[in-house]
């Protein structure tokens, strides 16, 4: 989103103004309120369409193996000397037999499960339905004025942020500052062209998981007119729906390497949702959880976050190339909870030692379920 795009999408309730630590006096209207609840129901309903989803895949496989059985059991050999009389089961085939009934048994179960969410999705979309007619009614087509000016001051706090450290602030754009090349402009498609880059890489950086299922919930990206070199994440998920709603990352349009600046901003993303996600354990589990402890044992100074986002820069930039950069405990933890798509995890393998042992691993947890 351009600026004026995102105002306008705040100022008519398509998208909810940014989080912000500031508590606000006044009282919330039915509209707000209404607002915040069809926001939670759609993350349900959204929920509750992957696990319908999902458990529909689950029941099909098990029907390919119920096919897969029935197949098997019905090929039969002519018996010897007789013309048109077939052969009796052989020891494989009632094997196959005896298993049938587990599989229908399960296949059974998960069709009651496919019901059950079924139901639950049907009445969450009465729920969004009931909830927007809701907001409709209580003038929820209006423009929200409070809301596009507390965005508008949240937008100018996005611009510092993007210049990096107090003091360096300069809000005016000068020819020091913009690059003639359109390539290094921070437009839309150099933008979604970068995205699309990264996630050719890092395959899984726009993903969460909910209930053992993978979700693909690419962030909304505001583009900032500034000239700062630094993207960042304002917000992993909305505080209202942290299972389906969408992150939130700033980028600067006249950075002086657009590249650097957006992989600077996902990969704030990364960090932000596996340690939400982790919650309280995200010093001891998942992805921060395992980087912190390796923090810790290097006796480092200063903040975890950017160390882990200057590493995420060279894994991305080196370490996909099978130029080797990082830390062997850090690239562990990078290929374990980032990583790379089968693509370059084969063309690093025969590369080196240290990529062959690290495959070696991924196929041992794959065996072990352990993944």
């Amino acid at each position: 989103y351009y600026i004026d795009e995102w105002l306008r999408a705040i100022g008519s309730g398509k998208i909810g103004p940014s989080t912000t630590d500031e508590v606000k006096s006044k009282k919330k209207d039915d509209s707000a309120r209404f607002q915040q609840l069809l926001s939670k129901a759609q993350g349900k309903l959204q929920s509750a369409e992957n696990l319908l989803r999902a458990k529909s895949e689950e029941r099909s496989r098990i029907e390919d193996v119920l096919k897969n059985s029935i197949e098997t059991i019905t090929v039969h050999d002519s018996l010897t000397g007789f013309a048109g009389v077939k052969t009796c089961y052989t020891e494989q085939q009632k094997r196959t037999l005896g298993d049938m009934g587990e599989i229908v048994r399960q296949l059974l179960s998960v069709d009651k499960e496919l019901q059950k969410l079924s139901e639950d999705y049907s009445i969450a979309e009465s729920d969004v339905r009931s909830l927007q007619q809701k907001v409709e009614d209580s003038g929820g087509g209006e423009t929200n004025a409070s809301g596009v000016s507390a965005e508008y001051d949240t937008i100018r706090q996005m611009a510092k942020m993007t210049c990096g450290r107090q003091g360096n602030h300069f809000p005016i754009l000068t020819r020091e500052y913009f690059h003639c090349s359109s390539r290094e402009i921070g437009i839309r498609e150099n933008v979604i062209e970068t995205l699309r880059w990264i996630e050719s890489i890092d395959t899984e950086a726009y993903c969460r998981q909910y209930k053992s299922q993978l979700n693909r919930i690419p962030p909304f990206v505001i583009l900032i007119p500034s000239y700062g070199d630094y993207g960042f994440c304002w917000e992993p998920f909305d505080r209202y729906n942290r299972v389906t709603s969408r992150g939130r990352i700033a980028i600067p349009m006249y950075s002086k390497n657009l590249q650097i600046a957006v992989l600077t901003a996902v990969a704030d993303l990364r960090w932000q949702v596996a340690k939400e996600k982790a919650s309280y354990y995200w010093m001891e589990e998942g992805l921060t959880g395992n980087y912190y402890q390796w923090f810790q044992a290097q006796k480092l100074k200063g903040d975890v976050k950017e160390y882990f986002i200057n590493d995420y820069l060279l894994w991305m930039l080196k370490e996909s190339d099978g130029i080797q950069k990082l830390n062997k405990d850090v690239r562990a933890v990078f290929w374990r909870f980032m990583p790379f798509s089968q693509e370059i995890k084969d063309k690093l393998k025969p590369r080196a030692l240290v990529y062959q042992e690290l495959c070696q691993r991924d196929r041992n947890r794959e065996l072990s379920d352990g993944y």
